[in-house]
């Protein structure tokens, strides 16, 4: 199993960068399932909510869905 590092969950959930989400599919696609760090989800979390402007229900559904 593969772990996956910030970015690359970040790219699959915001879908913002066409180039990197292509590479973190691809990604995804070869090695999943990911084995996610308590940590990369920690960060992912805090991009999503500071950079993104996710909020709790965004946040809270997308970790239900996952």
């Amino acid at each position: 199993m593969a772990a996956a590092d910030t970015n690359v969950l970040v790219r699959l959930l915001q879908r913002d960068e066409p180039v990197q989400l292509r590479k973190a599919m691809a990604f995804l696609e070869q090695h999943g399932p990911l084995w996610i760090s308590g940590a990369v989800l920690t960060e992912t979390v805090w991009i999503l909510t500071s950079v993104y402007g996710w909020d709790k229900p965004k946040l809270l559904a997308m970790l239900h869905a996952a």
